[in-house]
């Protein structure tokens, strides 16, 4: 930009700052024409007033074209305009203060500053300029940010590039330290990046690790408890295969110390006291205060804690795969598990407040022949199919039906749901919507069982209020469960599925797997329309490659990168969500990633 502030050696100085006065005003608004006429003769017969003018002409249509492209504010721009004012304040306030304790002096035009000697019209046209070039970039009110909402401009139109604000609950995970011990991470992410403006904020760190030892767990199987004082997990090695344990979670910054635990058979709960090593090496000593909660069983789907950690839920079957899986109940602070059915067909699907949701599966019974016994209707190892009768174990095709239904741990209450072909069924917390399977399980082997005919819904959950019914005479019929009007979420092969609502309701995150061999499948976001039930068009998040384990909150969803994508190890990936804003952030790659909560 150039500044029509030197003076020339001309004998008529008076025209040039004519010329310049004009030249800056015809920026504004249209010249006499008189003065039109003037100008253009001066132009023509002084050669620096003319390229002060087509220098002032040039800058104008550039500040002018800034109009059709608003150019976006630093973030930090309050905070060094705020931080800028308030220190000349205190100065201003300084020089005043200094200033009072000295004599006045008589004023000197020689002690004007250089701006003061200019002018007018030239001082003119550079505010004319500022106040363009301010327009331009700032065309809004820039507001401080605030705990509860981030920064944005006003006025200007778009969103400005600032991260959104997550208020979830922080996230807990594990991974692998470099000596193979497993650590505990609690992992708080405050904010994510707009898509348009991935870089917004650097990758958040990884946070101080909590170190668990060598426990030696199933991935598959582990949980932790809402407070984070207790890890649930089942052996994964040889030598305790068929154990699930109950472990202590140290305090941070603190040497592991055992809380009480029960005895098994009592009530009491006395402090367990650590034996007194022994001075010969040993293989690895048993983690303080781990409890034993069951023996000769495997888990079979997901392990988790009641909403207050209170129970523990999971299914579980024999180690040898003889039977199916049963229901099991463990109450905190007591000795061991419970199986609370006995059909060894039960499998543990979510908890809805303080209440079990489970499904159980259910074979069609094949024709008698003679000489063989009744084929059982039960599926066998694993819950999964017994391998006998009906086909099984022969390659043929086994179909099985599900039924769902309701379980009180206080009361040891079962109710069963009115829907039938209801598999897995997953609540929202304000009971307003359900996901489920809506058809049939298949089996080739009687073993291993696939989602068969059907499809993955989201329906409407009534805790019992009475339908209508179409005879007059009839009576009301209570409906508990889904009301039978589902509607589809995905397209395409569906093996295995895992489904989560946020604490709102209006966000579900589905897990998808085309193969059960296979732990990487593809995480959906779908969002709901909260009023009227209808599954919004535009999915934020429409299958991204991910590890079955997430975690869902407030306003964010995370999950883990499968290893190996784009040359690198898993990474903790973050969706947040401000309304109908998405943002996303992960952090540095680490081994062996698994979310907790």
């Amino acid at each position: 930009m150039t500044l029509p502030f030197r003076r020339r050696h001309h004998d008529d100085e008076g025209s040039h700052d004519r010329a310049r006065a004009l030249s800056s005003s015809q920026l504004v608004e249209a010249l006499g024409p008189d003065e039109a006429a003037w100008l253009a003769r001066h132009l023509d017969s002084c050669t620096e007033c003319r390229r002060e003018h087509e220098a002032f002409s040039a800058d104008r249509e550039l500040l002018r074209s800034l109009r059709d492209k608003p150019i976006e504010p630093p973030r930090d721009l309050w905070a060094r305009t705020s931080a800028a004012l308030d220190q000349a304040a205190g100065k201003r306030l300084s020089t005043g203060a200094r200033a009072d304790r000295r004599a006045p002096l008589a004023p000197d035009r020689g002690l004007r500053a250089p701006w003061q000697r200019l002018p007018v019209s030239a001082v003119a046209g550079v505010l004319i300029l500022l106040v363009v070039l301010g327009t331009a970039i700032l065309p809004g009110v820039i507001r401080p940010s605030t705990p509860s909402a981030p920064p944005v401009a006003l006025g200007s139109g778009t969103p400005g590039p600032t991260p959104i604000v997550v208020a979830a609950e922080p996230i807990v995970r594990m991974s692998t330290a470099a000596d193979g011990s497993s650590e505990l991470i609690v992992q708080d992410i405050g904010q994510v990046c707009p898509r348009a403006r991935p870089e917004c904020v650097p990758p958040p760190g990884n946070g101080p690790a909590q170190p668990l030892g060598q426990l030696g767990a199933k991935a598959s199987t582990m949980t932790i408890s809402p407070d984070d004082h207790q890890l649930v997990f089942e052996a994964g090695d040889t030598a305790g295969a068929g154990r699930i344990y109950v472990v202590p979670v140290p305090t941070k910054g603190t040497e592991q110390t055992p809380p009480p635990t029960a005895t098994p058979g009592t009530g009491s709960q006395p402090p367990v006291t650590q034996a007194p090593r022994s001075p010969e090496p040993t293989p690895e000593e048993t983690p303080i205060g781990q409890v034993e909660i069951a023996s000769g069983v495997t888990v079979v789907g997901e392990v988790a804690y009641s909403p207050d950690g209170h129970y523990l839920a999971f299914s579980a079957a024999p180690i040898d795969r003889s039977t199916g899986p049963d229901l099991y109940l463990w109450s905190a602070g007591t000795g061991t598990a419970v199986a609370v059915t006995n059909d060894h067909a039960t499998y543990f699907s979510a908890w809805l407040g303080s209440q079990i949701l489970a499904s159980r599966l259910v074979l069609a019974a094949a024709p008698e022949k003679p000489g063989n016994a009744k084929a059982s209707e039960q599926p066998g190892g694993n819950g999964q199919g017994n391998g006998q009768g009906n086909g099984q174990g022969n390659g043929q095709s086994i179909e099985a039906h599900a039924s769902s239904f309701l379980f009180d741990p206080a009361t040891l209450t079962r109710t069963d749901l009115t829907q039938p072909d209801v598999w897995l069924p997953v609540v929202d917390a304000s009971a307003r919507f359900v996901a489920y399977w809506s058809g049939t399980l298949t089996s080739k082997d009687g073993v291993t069982w696939e989602l068969g005919s059907g499809q993955l819904v989201l329906d409407t959950w009534s805790t019992g209020a009475a339908a209508a019914s179409s005879a007059p005479e009839a009576s009301p019929v209570p409906v508990i469960g889904p009301v039978g009007e589902p509607k589809p979420l995905v397209t395409g092969k569906v093996a295995d599925f895992r489904a989560k609502f946020d604490p709102a309701g209006i966000h579900l995150a589905l897990w998808i797997g085309e193969d059960l061999k296979e732990p990487v499948g593809r995480l959906h976001l779908i969002v709901i329309d909260p009023a009227t039930g209808a599954i919004k068009t535009e999915e934020p998040l429409p299958g991204t490659p991910a590890l079955r384990r997430f975690s869902i909150d407030v306003n964010r969803l995370a999950w883990v990168s499968p290893p190996g994508q784009d040359g690198q190890e898993s990474s903790l990936q973050v969706l947040g969500w401000d309304g109908d804003s998405f943002g996303e952030i992960h952090t540095e790659p680490a081994q062996d990633l698994l979310i907790l909560r």
